[in-house]
């Protein structure tokens, strides 16, 4: 037998949870899970079914764990799973994005999202997720700079530096006694961080006294939910806890990430075998708590609009109803999709198909359910919570011709407060916690701080250099005029420092 398929069975083996087994030995074999799954549903490619995932993964469960599994097969009553099969059945773990709506169509109820991320950790553990460049390059890159795209602090901080500086928007960096602590995924400082800045302008505008860590540059999301590589996710969750330690936070305020919403309420507690050691609240949340109270100041949008629920914020963690309320307070023409909540299709962008450059062509076949949803509605805009919704749904909408936006519900709740401020108010630009500090503090813990000290210590001049020729610099220069010459003079700064 193969040694890297033995380990394989091994490990999914010894990582069973009591579900895992219940999922596996009280399967009724109706079919049930299929006809809800967008990849089986939209191709009736029988090894997308999660049936015949299952039946592979019980089969092996029954050859390393049971007496009664290793006798049927003996006898023939049960086929042994063969090492080709094995590793020909791994693509199919990915061709999927563990969304959870095969397990609410399941009349027993049966975890099968959970079930398929143990047997990612076991393709992953015994190293046949390495044939992958993608799927290998989310480890690597997050195991050498603690962040899944392989971007270090500087790359982060400089670009997202420049895009505040543009606005003239401060934010705290590394400052101790604010009361949140606010942590971003790597695919929102990869890839929107020119809208990412709308958040701590929202939080500027809140009132709210926070801070972001220059330690913290990923949040273990897609360690857990694509690669499923405990160990490391581990090491960075530890990491935000001392981080939130050593500044003396009360709560930990995470982004509009579906994936990270079940991190923080519900997979951390998993991978550190116990709660984590501060409380967490969603961005969205906040929002919706300072809009109700007066405190953040909105005027609605009046266009058409329809909502996406992220499978892992909604169906996930029941989190659907205040993302509604807030909805309501900064939309007035919204038409829900058929079917929505709970029951909405997945963007299948989620738990690393969005990564996969070879699962392009079919994500995109696969999501027609998706885009005749949004086609039904005739929202002009498609709003969600999720960075990966966002940007799936963009995607889809263009594949299939849709005349539909996709946007994250912070760029809605931004748009409305500006509505009602007006752009570049005071509010939205000044950081709480320095109008609240001495100047000294405010220099000390700013973000030009942190980017000085990098330039002085050689780290910080070619990211800088490379900002010129960023794509995302770019897009954001076609609707921000004057841009690139601001960027000219701003980086003349760092360029002129000594090392």
């Amino acid at each position: 037998m193969n040694e890297v398929v033995q380990k394989f069975k091994s490990v999914f083996a010894e990582n069973l949870r009591f579900g895992n087994v219940v999922a596996l030995d009280n399967c009724l074999r109706c079919g049930s899970c299929g006809d809800a799954c967008s990849w089986y549903h939209t191709t009736e490619d029988i090894e997308r079914h999660p049936l015949h995932k299952k039946d592979l993964l019980r089969r092996v469960y029954h050859q390393q764990s049971t007496r009664e599994g290793r006798f049927l097969q003996r006898l023939g009553f049960e086929k042994s799973p063969s090492d080709d099969e094995i590793i020909a059945a791994m693509d199919s773990f990915w061709k999927c994005t563990t969304c959870g709506r095969c397990s609410m169509a399941c009349p027993m109820g049966l975890d099968n999202r959970s079930l398929f991320h143990v047997a990612r950790r076991a393709y992953n553990e015994c190293g046949l997720m390495q044939n992958n460049a993608a799927l290998a390059s989310v480890d690597k890159n997050t195991a050498q700079t603690g962040h899944s795209f392989g971007l270090c602090a500087e790359q982060v901080f400089v670009r997202l530096g420049f895009f505040l500086a543009h606005n003239q928007v401060e934010i705290p960096l590394d400052a101790p006694g604010a009361e949140y602590l606010f942590a971003c995924p790597a695919v929102g400082s990869a890839r929107i961080p020119d809208l990412g800045i709308q958040i701590p302008m929202l939080l500027n505008a809140c009132g709210v006294s926070f801070t972001i860590s220059s330690r913290i540059i990923d949040t273990a999301t897609d360690v857990i939910h694509i690669t499923d590589r405990h160990d490391i996710a581990r090491a960075m969750l530890l990491n935000v806890e001392a981080e939130a330690e050593r500044l003396g936070v009360k709560t930990l305020l995470i982004s509009e990430c579906g994936c990270d919403a079940r991190t923080f309420y519900m997979e951390s507690t998993k991978i550190l075998g116990r709660p984590l050691r501060i409380p967490v609240q969603h961005l969205d949340s906040l929002l919706l708590d300072c809009i109700q109270s007066n405190t953040l100041p909105v005027t609605p949008a009046l266009d058409p609009i329809t909502f996406h629920d992220p499978c892992k914020l909604v169906r996930l963690a029941g989190m659907g109803d205040m993302e509604r309320k807030l909805l309501e307070r900064v939309a007035t023409h919204v038409t829900e999709m058929t079917p929505h909540g709970a029951h909405n299709y997945c963007c299948n962008g989620g738990s690393g198909a969005l990564r996969i450059p070879e699962l392009q062509d079919l994500r995109r076949h696969v999501s027609i359910l998706k885009a005749e949803q949004i086609r039904k509605t005739g929202a002009e805009r498609v709003i969600t919570p999720c960075t990966v919704c966002k940007l799936t749904l963009q995607d889809i909408c263009d594949h299939y011709h849709l005349p539909v936006k996709s946007q994250l519900m912070f760029e809605l709740v931004f748009e409305a407060v500006e509505r009602n401020l007006g752009k570049g108010h005071e509010r939205i630009q000044r950081s709480t916690l320095f109008k609240n500090s001495s100047a000294e503090f405010a220099d000390t813990h700013g973000m030009q701080a942190f980017l000085q000290r990098a330039a002085e210590a050689g780290t910080l001049q070619c990211y800088a250099q490379a900002l010129r020729e960023d794509p995302i610099v770019k897009r954001y220069a076609l609707t921000h005029p004057g841009a690139m010459e601001f960027l000219d003079t701003w980086l003349n700064q760092w360029e002129e420092v000594t090392v």
